[in-house]
């Protein structure tokens, strides 16, 4: 009789430890480039517990198979994962993918100058570039550069580096506005130009081979989420004593 009530005590108890909840580990990163992804949000949707990759891209949440899993975070696309398995798992984030906005130039007197820039028979075919602002904004006018010391190479090769800069540095600024880094962060107005501000990158970081715009801005967000509230809001010169 005891051994029979023993084995009815397993029977009714099995359930209790099928159903019990282990710690799953993951890691997330970015698809194709395998950049880990830090304070993307796991949730499982059975319990409603909530966790957050670390720097790494590591998380460990409280579930067990058959539960379902949302990841989460600016600028990729939500993903699912069913837990069939207790076994660490990698996920792959795909980013979202904004297409800017084609700028046409309709000026059929402007040409295409070899290297960038444009030229206008009306000045002799010099080098015409439009003036901006620092945030890239067009302010008025133009700048001609004028081919007067043609013999002498050493100047013409360094004014071709400083114009290249140039332009690349006004492509980071046309990246780096707020129509387009708005559809990253959940930031609006005076915030929004303030991170702009801090975060635009030099051309050197942008042009690197392995640069992504959404993870960039990702992590950049992470890092303005940390600063005091003062240190989020950087004073123009124009208002400093």
């Amino acid at each position: 009789m005891p051994k029979y009530c023993f084995a009815l005590l397993l029977l009714w108890l099995i359930p209790f430890f099928v159903s019990a909840q282990t710690t799953f580990k993951g890691r997330v990163f970015e698809y194709k480039t395998h950049i880990a992804l830090r304070d993307v949000q796991v949730q499982n949707l059975t319990t409603k517990q909530n966790a957050f990759t670390d720097e790494k891209g590591w998380f460990n949440i409280n579930a067990k198979p058959g539960d379902r899993l949302v990841l989460k975070t600016f600028s990729y696309l939500t993903d699912t994962l069913l837990i069939t398995n207790m076994h660490e798992r990698e996920i792959f984030l795909v980013p979202h993918m904004n297409t800017l906005n084609e700028v046409k130039v309709t000026n059929d007197t402007l040409k295409l100058r070899g290297g960038g820039g444009f030229t206008d028979p009306a000045f002799h075919g010099q080098t015409m570039i439009y003036q901006r602002d620092s945030r890239g904004y067009y302010k008025g006018g133009i700048i001609l550069r004028l081919w007067w010391w043609k013999k002498d190479e050493h100047k013409r090769a360094r004014l071709e580096e400083q114009l290249k800069e140039q332009r690349e540095q006004d492509e980071v600024n046309k990246v780096f506005v707020p129509a387009t880094v708005g559809k990253y962060v959940p930031l609006k107005g005076k915030d929004l130009d303030d991170f702009i501000t801090l975060y635009t990158p030099d051309i050197k970081v942008y042009y690197h081979n392995e640069f992504n715009l959404a993870a960039y801005l990702n992590d950049c967000y992470a890092k303005y989420l940390k600063l005091p509230e003062d240190e989020r809001h950087p004073q123009k010169l124009e208002d400093k004593p």
